[in-house]
Parts: structure tokens; C-alpha cells; sequence
């Protein structure tokens, strides 16, 4: 018996941030943006929840952004089934504070505990924000980007918000949720062949 693919509708992404200002920054700018947007593209649809949680219904898939999904409550026993439905994590930084930086990849090695208590595996983009232009860059692109490669995460960097990589750097992570499933559905589909 062969199970046919299902295409994923809703499409859960957790926010990570060293600072909640960041995640608004990110959260605020996307919505300006996509309501921007909105009125020349008929395919996407902009809701937003609250200034922490957003959904973007674009081609018949729902994105959710949430902000907290439970990933800094490792002793939560309710963790799993809060954790089976999340797809992705983007993990967010500011370029300017160092010590932001820091504890942004001390969560990403959290979560990757997370991903071998749980079984589970999350797709994954790392995001510099540079949210003052004025202020003096403490995190080199360097050191931001021999992270990203010892992890296998991809990294994305925004200079006073730039819609480009934003978009590519989202667009990315869907894109590999969507790859992973295909590849879990496949194995799936093999098993139950056997």
C-alpha cells in the first residue's frame, strides 16, 4: 500500500532571538513590508496575530511565525506535542552586540539537543540584523559565517532591512521544509511497501 503525498498547508517557524527587541524588529518590518506588498499580489494573504505572532497564507500554504513555541523550557513535559508541529527555526542576532550573538548560538546548540531528545529535525536559517547603522558591527561576517558552516545552517545577513535576502532567506527555509517532507513521505511510502 502506497500512502500519497500529502502537501504540508500550514507551515510552523519558530523565532529565536538573543533579544525580544530583535524579534519585534524582524517581526514589525516583514509585516510592513508584506502589507506593502499585499496590494500588487492577489496570491498572498497577511494576517497578523499579534506584534510576537504572524501568518502569511501565500499559494495555498499557511506560514506561521511564532515567537515562542517552548524551546528555552527543555524540563516542560508537555514539550514534544508543543515541538511535533514546528518545521523550521530561524534564529536571529543583532551584528552590533556581540554578546547577542553569543547567546543566539548557545540556543542553536540547545535546539539541537532538542532535535535528538525529540527524534525530530528542524529545518534551520541563522539571520544577522543590523538594526542601527550607526553603531559599530561587533560580529564579522567571518565568525558569523564559520558558524553557519560548522552547523550546516545557512546564514543570512540584513543591513537596515533588506526585502532581498529577507524574502531569499524565508523562501530558503520553506523550501527545505517542503524537501524534508517529500523525504519523509518517500520513506514512509518504503516502509509501508515492504
Amino acid at each position: 500500500m502506497v500512502v500519497e503525498h500529502q502537501d504540508i498547508k500550514q507551515i510552523n517557524i519558530q523565532l529565536l532571538g538573543s533579544s525580544q527587541q530583535s524579534l519585534q524588529y524582524l517581526i514589525q518590518k516583514y509585516c510592513d513590508n508584506k502589507l506593502n506588498h499585499q496590494q500588487s499580489s492577489q496570491n498572498c494573504q497577511f494576517i497578523e496575530y499579534e506584534k510576537t505572532n504572524i501568518c502569511v497564507e501565500n499559494k495555498n500554504k499557511q506560514v506561521y511565525f511564532w515567537n515562542d513555541f517552548g524551546f528555552d523550557h527543555v524540563e516542560d513535559k508537555n514539550l514534544k506535542l508543543r515541538l511535533k508541529n514546528v518545521h523550521g527555526v530561524i534564529f536571529l542576532y543583532d551584528i552590533n552586540n556581540y554578546q547577542h550573538y553569543l547567546e543566539t548560538c548557545q540556543r542553536f546548540f540547545r535546539v539541537q539537543i532538542l532535535e535528538e531528545l525529540l527524534k525530530q529535525k528542524f529545518s534551520k536559517v541563522i539571520i544577522g540584523i543590523q538594526q542601527n547603522q550607526s553603531e559599530q558591527r561587533q560580529v564579522s561576517n567571518k565568525e558569523a559565517q564559520d558558524f553557519s558552516l560548522s552547523t550546516g545552517a545557512k546564514l543570512y545577513e540584513l543591513f537596515q532591512f533588506q526585502q532581498i535576502n529577507f524574502d531569499e532567506s524565508f523562501n530558503y527555509l520553506i523550501q527545505e521544509i517542503l524537501r524534508i517532507s517529500n523525504i519523509e513521505q518517500k520513506q514512509k511510502n518504503q516502509s509501508l511497501q515492504i
